[in-house]
């Protein structure tokens, strides 16, 4: 069987179908690749040159291909809602163990539920944990979308464990696993030894009994740890900004990646929003989603489904 990405282009009133297009014209045909792009209809049309056929086709089509079809980038309309592509996508990965996703940048819903929330429902995963993949370093987060406050509490012994896997699952895809993972600490300078929070002290201790494979740094100071693009290849964030604001400001737009552990498939993203306000311009950057596409591609060859499940 031929391993295959299918690709969802997000909100239409977003840059997702531009950057989308732009991707797949730097991608050359591969024989043993094949790709499906769902679109909403109401998008910039996918458009392509050079080497690639554009074959538009209905949605019954998404689980069959010809054996012809090697140079072709099949091309299904959706209407409604964005998250009716994602639904599509996602269960077609579940059905078949050669399909990973890669995904444009879309609006959250007004029930609040993106493409991670949508994912983690449809497949049934219980340990959903983003990563970040960049150029200069990786990031894994142990919490989300939630308040400050309440963070040290969602840190429990079963969270900090499967975080821990999951990060050291990051590490593993990018470089020797004997590379040492950087631990950010919670506290600033973290905890100073027991004087500001003896919290960070706690949580290095659940660490240490998960017994990774890889090693682990000492509880880093947050301040300093990307200094100099940092030190460590992989690092674990314990909350959403104190990971992202770092990768973000060092990556930007064209370095870096999603990548979701926890679910039986792969998936990467963009690392960056809808920018609705690009929409139509034809000037929005298409790095990451190029980069998404390609390291979707890359890890399902090499690992196939059995990479992410946590």
């Amino acid at each position: 069987m031929l391993n295959h990405v299918v690709i969802t282009t997000g909100s239409p009133e977003g840059v997702g179908s531009e950057i989308v297009k732009k991707a797949l014209l730097e991608i050359k045909p591969n024989s043993k690749l094949r790709y499906t792009v769902l679109s909403h209809n109401s998008a910039l049309p996918i458009q392509l040159k050079g080497p690639w056929r554009v074959k538009k086709t209905d949605k019954s089509e998404l689980a069959r291909w010809r054996a012809s079809d090697r140079d072709v980038v099949r091309l299904i309309s959706y209407s409604g809602s964005p998250a009716n592509m994602v639904k599509a996508a996602t269960q077609l990965c579940i059905d078949d163990s050669n399909t990973a996703v890669s995904n444009a940048p879309m609006r959250k819903l007004k029930s609040g539920a993106g493409h991670t929330e949508i994912i983690k429902d449809m497949s049934k995963s219980k340990h959903v944990t983003m990563g970040f993949i960049g150029k200069r370093f990786n990031v894994c987060l142990a919490t989300t979308h939630i308040p400050l406050e309440k963070v040290p509490g969602q840190l429990t012994k079963s969270r900090v464990t499967v975080v821990a896997k999951a990060t050291e699952k990051l590490h593993q895809l990018t470089g020797p696993s004997a590379d040492t993972i950087g631990v950010l600490g919670l506290n600033p300078h973290a905890g100073e030894s027991g004087a500001i929070s003896k919290l960070d002290a706690k949580l290095f201790s659940v660490l240490k009994q998960c017994r990774l494979s890889s090693p682990i740094s000492p509880m880093l100071p947050a301040d300093g740890a990307f200094m100099n693009g940092a030190p460590h290849r992989t690092l674990l964030a314990w909350y959403h900004d104190q990971g992202l604001i770092p990768f973000k400001l060092i990556h930007g737009l064209s370095m870096g990646i999603q990548i979701t552990l926890g679910i039986p498939f792969i998936r990467t993203s963009v690392d960056h929003g809808t920018a609705e306000d690009l929409h139509g311009k034809g000037i929005a950057d298409h790095k990451s989603m190029k980069m998404a596409i390609q390291w979707a591609a890359k890890l399902q060859a090499q690992h196939g489904n059995s990479l992410l499940d946590l």
